[in-house]
């Protein structure tokens, strides 16, 4: 599950140095209940090598304010400390996943000996991105 985000903890986070995930949200935001469920599920999934979080918009005025946020759901892609990409909207995260997929297929690829890691997670990356990919096709046929 995501952990909470706050204004008291984000600086603390951020110094961690893994990666981090940020989604801004609110209880009463539709689309953020959508990928809620989405969001922990990749949040479980990757425990221990990313931090995934959920800042309450509602709460924590001093971070939405020093990253600019308007509209949620935005999620925040952080790499040592330092925002590397920011998504805006449903479609997009959708978009910067499968592209990070992609990236993480290549990286898979340049293992010395790859078939330690390649079963399983070639699986995950292919259910990651069929699911996405589907999601999207059903979105955009209807």
């Amino acid at each position: 599950m995501a952990k909470e985000i706050t204004d008291a903890n984000f600086q603390e986070l951020l110094a961690e140095g893994k990666p981090l995930v940020v989604d801004f949200w609110a209880p009463w935001c539709g689309p953020c209940k959508m990928i809620s469920p989405i969001f922990d599920e990749l949040a479980a999934e990757y425990e221990g090598r990313i931090i995934a979080g959920k800042v309450n918009v509602d709460d924590n005025d001093e971070t939405c304010a020093a990253y600019g946020i308007m509209n949620i759901p935005t999620i925040l892609f952080f790499k040592n400390g330092e925002l590397v990409y920011t998504c805006p909207s449903l479609d997009e995260v959708r978009s910067y996943c499968l592209e990070q997929v992609d990236t993480l297929w290549d990286e898979v690829k340049r293992f010395d000996n790859p078939h330690t890691y390649y079963v399983d997670l070639s699986q995950k990356l292919w259910d990651i991105k069929y699911g996405l990919l589907k999601k999207n096709n059903g979105k955009n046929n209807g």
